[in-house]
């Protein structure tokens, strides 16, 4: 039977460990309030065979609302508990939410653990087919999914080689999205533009370019926000609560610089 594993609970002395001894790290974002994270910890870590799988990775545990709130947000995480598996960067290369047995545990964990660290290699071969294929798709669903920004940004600059955009226009406002959520405005804004750069109307140039507003109000530009959220109430179509929601934005942000 194995050791019982040791649960970090500084994200610091986990990332120091994962570097020592080149292992991924596996962290379980929970609240006090939590009942089905409290289901985890009496019915699925303790079993034999999830204690072996865990051995595998560097284990921390992050409440959600103290130690945990900042990297919980960057990386997307809206349900409790999610385990999620990262290198020593904090960069996510998947994902377990919700409660889930030792059965099902051990299988999810056992296939992330394998792919890790093989997204890089993945794009490299996807770029040098040069061309969209159903692989290809697939890949950057999968890189979507499981919030690898990085991965997914090489795969589709690779591809597009910065030409006329080449993928539906909801990879690059997906992808802008996730980078907003992480706060990183100008790189959400730079696949948000390649996506409006597509000949699209109505609903999706609404949203695109809502969510670019949201970029500029996140590092405080109300200026470009406030042109941003009135495009977004100009363009013909656009959905009927964005537009309120734009307006209800411009009204707020004024108030806030008067």
């Amino acid at each position: 039977m194995p050791e019982k594993v040791k649960w970090y609970t500084s994200w610091k002395d986990a990332v120091a460990d994962a570097k020592r001894t080149h292992r991924p790290i596996l962290i379980d974002f929970y609240a006090d309030w939590c009942t089905y994270c409290k289901k985890m910890d009496k019915e699925t870590i303790p079993n034999p065979s999830v204690q072996a799988a865990l051995s595998k990775v560097v284990c921390v545990r992050l409440n959600t609302e103290r130690e945990g709130r900042a990297l919980a947000s960057k990386t997307g995480v809206g349900t409790l508990p999610t385990f999620l598996l990262t290198n020593a960067n904090g960069e996510p290369e998947g994902r377990i939410e919700g409660f889930t047995d030792a059965a099902q545990f051990n299988a999810t964990i056992g296939s992330l653990i394998s792919d890790f660290g093989t997204a890089d290699k993945r794009v490299g071969l996807a770029i040098s087919a040069g061309k969209i294929t159903p692989t290809t798709t697939n890949l950057l669903k999968d890189l979507l999914m499981k919030r690898q920004l990085g991965a997914a940004s090489k795969l589709i600059t690779g591809i597009d080689k910065g030409k006329n955009p080449v993928f539906p226009v909801e990879a690059y406002f997906t992808l802008g999205q996730l980078f907003l959520q992480q706060q990183s405005g100008v790189n959400a804004r730079r696949f948000l533009d390649r996506g409006l750069q597509l000949k699209i109307s109505g609903q999706q140039r609404g949203a695109g370019l809502f969510i670019k507003a949201l970029t500029h109000y996140q590092e405080k530009n109300f200026k470009a926000a406030i042109a941003g959220l009135q495009m977004v109430i100009d363009n013909p179509g656009s959905e009927p609560s964005i537009v309120t929601n734009a307006r209800s934005g411009i009204a707020d942000i004024r108030s806030k610089i008067k």
